[in-house]
């Protein structure tokens, strides 16, 4: 029997906020994940996105840089999920190897991880996986 092929479906719905300090790399998420039709928000740090985050908490998904310049990535999401009580999932990505920031990124329970550079359909993959996964 042919084993079923993984679908290959990378559309999605939800809203993300994408936090990236390099224009280019923000601008690439931005248009891969639009295209793939999430509602998506972009701040170019942690400052940025915890303003952001305290008008709006309804987000699926938080996309963060691990470093960025003033706060990195897992410090802002900790802030967040501490003072504004925000629930939302959380992919990390980083030019670094995972085993270089991994101990940054244990600061934060059930957090993902992509590894710079990614595809398209890298990314896109990671946000499905990360949206979709059960709630165990």
């Amino acid at each position: 029997r042919p084993r079923p092929v993984p679908s290959q479906d990378l559309t999605g719905a939800g809203r993300i906020l994408i936090v990236e300090d390099e224009d280019p790399v923000r601008n690439f998420v931005i248009a891969t994940l639009g295209d793939c039709g999430y509602e998506i928000s972009e701040a170019e740090d942690g400052d940025e996105a915890l303003e952001i985050l305290e008008e709006d908490q309804d987000f699926d998904l938080i996309i963060s840089d691990v470093m960025m310049p003033v706060m990195d990535g897992p410090s802002m999401v900790a802030e967040a999920r501490e003072k504004l009580g925000i629930k939302s999932k959380v992919i990390f990505m980083s030019g670094y190897a995972e085993a270089a920031v991994r101990e940054q990124l244990d600061v934060i329970e059930g957090a993902g991880y992509i590894q710079k550079p990614f595809t398209l359909k890298g990314i896109a993959v990671a946000v499905k996986e990360t949206l979709y996964s059960s709630e165990d």
